[in-house]
């Protein structure tokens, strides 16, 4: 059906591009997330916990974000496995040992779905740097430096130097399909 909300109306059918937002974690991933849900846009972010507490099964025993990887892997349509779904945000899962960025793989995404639409979400920098350090109570910021065996300065670098780089490719990409992303 039509759901109409303060930013204008959604066609919400099956038919509806799919969207995913493709900026880093921190950045409103969660408000976009609730935006679209209350817009009637059925929507996944993470791990779909909204979904999961809601008493939804559609997610019994799948982890999205490690569904998504293994189809990126193996050259499969990444969102498949998660019908139903038409928006997806904060597309990023780790463990001590791995780190899943599926939102990295945009150009896969528009690829896979010439009809998508893109979210680039984005903060300032020096912001977006203080909200992953305070994260969980700075866990983020520890399993990271765990992870990538590296000091707390090192990833503070890795972290600027990927988001001007993660940026900078997303710019180019859309570039000369400017309708499909909005920043």
């Amino acid at each position: 059906g039509t759901h109409f909300c303060e930013c204008g109306m959604f066609d919400v059918s099956s038919t509806t591009p799919l969207v995913f937002q493709i900026g880093l974690n921190k950045c409103a991933t969660g408000a976009f997330y609730k935006l679209f849900e209350k817009s009637g846009v059925r929507s996944l972010h993470h791990l779909g916990r909204h979904h999961r507490k809601a008493g939804d099964d559609t997610l019994d025993g799948v982890n999205p974000q490690k569904l998504i990887d293994r189809n990126l892997r193996k050259g499969r349509p990444p969102v498949e496995g998660l019908d139903g779904f038409r928006a997806f945000f904060d597309m990023e899962y780790s463990t001590q040992s791995k780190r899943i960025e599926n939102y990295r793989f945009f150009a896969q995404f528009a690829e896979a779905y010439p009809d998508a639409l893109f979210i680039m979400n984005t903060r300032p920098k020096d912001r977006w740097l203080k909200s992953r350090i305070a994260h969980n109570d700075g866990r983020y910021l520890q399993k990271t430096c765990e992870q990538m065996n590296a000091s707390v300065e090192q990833v503070l670098t890795h972290w600027s130097d990927h988001y001007d780089h993660h940026t900078a490719e997303v710019a180019g990409y859309f570039a000369d399909k400017p309708d499909r992303c909005l920043w």
